[in-house]
């Protein structure tokens, strides 16, 4: 499954069958988003999808910069559906994107940067965050 960020309001997703070499047409996840990066990927031993994105959509002239919250999911049908949304980070305040995922043994080790929402400075922070895979599965 490939995700595709669009000015659409809302994340869509494309399927292949074939090791990417031909794709299914895009549609929409039903999942709000601004024009902002998501990332999927698999956990290991699972077979499961962990989503990670910015749950909110706004129309308008900032719309592309509203990147709060910061939000995961889990997918147990290949992206069809996704339970357990957990905030990572709510602050309106601030910006949260461009994650990167990496699990070791039973942990997700999480970067993104983060910015203050109306800061003149555009000094960016990169973010680390440590946490249990089970931290995802919970309610």
């Amino acid at each position: 499954m490939m995700i595709i960020r669009t000015q659409l309001g809302q994340i869509y997703r494309s399927y292949s069958a074939d090791s990417g070499a031909t794709w299914t047409e895009a549609e929409p996840m039903g999942i709000g988003a601004p024009v902002a990066p998501s990332t999927v990927t698999r956990i290991p031993g699972t077979g499961d999808l962990l989503l990670i994105w910015n749950d909110c959509f706004r129309s308008g002239p900032d719309a592309e910069a509203v990147r709060t919250p910061l939000t995961a999911a889990i997918s147990d049908d290949e992206g069809r559906t996704w339970r357990h949304r957990r905030d990572l980070e709510t602050d309106p305040e601030r910006w949260f994107a461009y994650t990167s995922v990496t699990f070791v043994d039973d942990r997700v080790l999480l970067t993104y940067w983060e910015d203050e929402r109306h800061s003149d400075t555009r000094l960016l922070h990169l973010k680390y965050r440590n946490l249990p895979v089970e931290w995802f599965y919970a309610t």
